[in-house]
């Protein structure tokens, strides 16, 4: 597929786990994002949902996307996949950017996280680091498809 993966393949993976362009799973996606708001506030580190990933959660949210060359690796499009602690971490994560991230899923290889900015910037949260996915959710979609090695997200610290 070379350095590029166009839209339309990302596109059609996407369809093949129940996406579609105008599908928005409503009240369900708030939901979600209220309990990882009230959870986050519990832990102590309140975590703001921005409207990037809002929007990211009506379209994308419940899905559960296998990648094609490791289907044992999985996105959870989710945000409240995670562990008792991760607010802190993520708010520190947030602090380090100066801008406000709030998860949107998780990876079922070794607890990674994605989460979203304001901008709609993707970032990735592992024990290993912390890396930029994307510019947005395509661009995200597509550098995880692609299997290839994420940007340090230490070039994008204030």
């Amino acid at each position: 597929m070379g350095a590029e993966i166009p839209k339309s393949v990302v596109e059609e993976w996407l369809r093949s786990h129940g996406w579609s362009p105008e599908r928005d799973i409503g009240d369900q996606a708030d939901r979600l994002i209220a309990e990882r708001v009230e959870d986050s506030t519990r832990q102590g580190h309140p975590l703001r949902p921005s409207e990037a990933s809002v929007r990211f959660l009506h379209s994308f949210g419940g899905l559960d996307l296998a990648y094609p060359e490791t289907p044992e690796i999985r996105w959870i499009v989710d945000p409240t996949v995670g562990y008792e602690g991760d607010a802190a971490e993520f708010a520190e994560f947030s602090e380090d950017l100066g801008r406000p991230l709030f998860p949107v899923g998780g990876e079922t290889s070794e607890a990674g996280f994605l989460l979203m900015d304001d901008l709609g910037r993707c970032f990735y949260q592992h024990w290993s680091g912390r890396y930029y996915v994307g510019e947005d959710a395509w661009g995200a979609f597509a550098k995880r498809l692609r299997g290839t090695l994420m940007q340090d997200a230490e070039d994008f610290y204030v």
